[in-house]
């Protein structure tokens, strides 16, 4: 379900998402994150993962990709 969110991101920007989705949770306690147990922040679910796509683009432009892509076909040595 993620990869249909997240079409044409990089690797970089997946490491974005995933930092930002990890962290949200704790953002979420705000001035109380110091006082709180481990287990009062809550679980990261795939909801996390939603509300984070909703600010986050793709930094490699579609056409881009297909440089890259036309690259590969000539000189790559794996077939994509």
């Amino acid at each position: 379900m993620l990869s249909v969110g997240a079409e044409g991101f990089s690797g970089a920007d997946l490491k974005v998402l995933s930092t930002d989705v990890v962290l949200g949770p704790i953002h979420q306690l705000e001035a109380r994150m110091l006082d709180v147990a481990p287990d009062d922040v809550h679980p990261i679910s795939y909801c996390h993962f939603q509300q984070v796509l909703r600010g986050i683009k793709p930094s490699v432009s579609k056409a881009d990709l297909d440089v890259y892509l036309e690259w590969n076909k000539t000189y790559g040595s794996k077939s994509l």
